[in-house]
């Protein structure tokens, strides 16, 4: 029996033990922390399949960059940028363009519809057991830019084979009765569904663990062992760990392990917040806020988390202040009568979501070597795409012909 070892115990990691235990291998996930940390557990948990233009884009060129430098933007850039900030950044810009988004859609909305597929096969043969609510996604806005920007994206849906309904004010209304009158409308996407992240990687944990896939806690790897085209140890300072086959799904710590093998990526965190509040005043769908760039998610036990911020190339764990209050003043404003809430620094998660410069993931075999794979660069669709990426990945080491054409994914490109 083959041993598969994979670092980084987020959701990408985890599925790929899923489906690689589930192929006879015996699977180790090392991870550099305790599992319950990672972006996957601060995730909004949105799954969207909708989501096909990538973050690389025209539209999100123009959106962001008045406010790359403001550090009290939600969206911002880390200051004084570093030498692998400013060639992602470099990258980024003229990766941006409208035959880059073109060339994306048709692979990104095949491994999204894969991964909805693979969720939704999960869910109703409730082997792992969690809750998936099929209730669709709300775009809303507030601005005639921003209209203008979701209706395009909406027509982009539609033409290209997914439901996207224009929506007013008075149509949204009877969805979600708490809404501020300042809305002017939105865009609903019927086929995205949402889970409560933590209870998705809390199950997926247990079911691992009772299925014979070893978890090894806070395993700082300081050296990759190789000879030629083949790696074979994890070093760490107290252990070693060997593999037949190793795959590096470990976010944004990806790129400096990568590094140590001579195998580079390019890939920055976006450091985000969330928080989970109760409140009296029911929100009864799945959002994105498109001014705050906020993402709104009710969970399984009647808690709501709300997700925002990008801030690009910030490795620091510092909660900033002024990030969480604008995040708490975008609910006021979409949802008015959601007031009853007081944030709590020390119940709020932080973290880097590891973002490529295409805005595409890196899911592939790693340049010069024969057994060592990659899953990382997922951004903000680290639990949207981790069914799929797990799948893949899983095939790739089990010398099976990949469900999905996975060039415009290769991490050498």
């Amino acid at each position: 029996m083959k041993n598969v070892v994979i670092v980084g115990g987020g959701s990408i990691g985890l599925f790929s033990a899923y489906y690689l235990q589930k192929k006879g291998f015996q699977v180790t996930v090392a991870d550099k922390h305790n599992f319950t940390d990672g972006c996957s557990f601060g995730n909004a948990g949105l799954i969207v399949p909708s989501h096909i233009v990538p973050m690389a884009s025209p539209g999100y060129v123009r959106t962001g960059i008045k406010k790359l430098f403001d550090p009290n933007a939600l969206f911002s850039i880390k200051l004084p940028p570093s030498v692998d900030l400013i060639n992602w950044l470099m990258r980024f810009y003229f990766a941006a363009t409208k035959k880059h988004v073109e060339r994306s859609i048709p692979a990104l909305k095949e491994i999204l519809l894969l991964s909805q597929s693979l969720f939704n096969e999960l869910y109703n043969s409730n082997e792992i057991g969690f809750n998936l609510n099929q209730k669709g996604l709300l775009m809303l806005y507030k601005t005639k830019k921003m209209e203008h920007e979701e209706i395009g994206a909406a027509l982009i849906a539609n033409k290209n084979g997914m439901k996207a309904e224009i929506l007013s004010l008075s149509d949204i209304r009877k969805m979600e009765e708490n809404i501020s009158s300042e809305v002017l409308g939105g865009v609903y996407y019927p086929d995205d569904n949402h889970v409560d992240s933590q209870q998705l990687m809390n199950a997926l944990i247990n079911y691992l663990k009772e299925n014979g896939v070893k978890l090894v806690e806070n395993f700082n790897v300081k050296e990759i062992r190789r000879s030629g085209r083949t790696g074979s140890e994890l070093i760490a300072e107290n252990e070693t760990i060997k593999f037949d086959q190793l795959i590096i799904a470990a976010g944004t710590w990806s790129a400096e392990l990568l590094k140590t093998l001579g195998v580079k990526i390019l890939l920055q965190p976006g450091k985000g917040y969330s928080f989970k509040i109760n409140t009296d005043k029911k929100i009864a769908y799945p959002a994105l806020l498109s001014e705050a760039k906020v993402a709104v998610s009710p969970t399984y036990n009647g808690t709501i988390r709300f997700s925002g911020g990008m801030e690009i190339g910030n490795f620091n764990s510092k909660i900033v202040d002024s990030q969480l209050l604008k995040i708490k003043q975008s609910i006021t404003e979409y949802y008015p009568g959601v007031t009853d809430f007081q944030l709590d620094v020390h119940s709020t998660w932080q973290g880097p979501r590891p973002c490529s410069f295409d805005g595409l993931p890196y899911i592939g075999k790693a340049s010069g070597f024969d057994n060592i794979y990659i899953g990382t660069g997922h951004s903000m669709l680290g639990i949207t795409l981790g069914p799929a990426t797990g799948f893949l990945l899983s095939e790739l080491i089990n010398n099976e012909a990949p469900s999905l054409d996975l060039r415009p994914f290769l991490p050498g490109r």
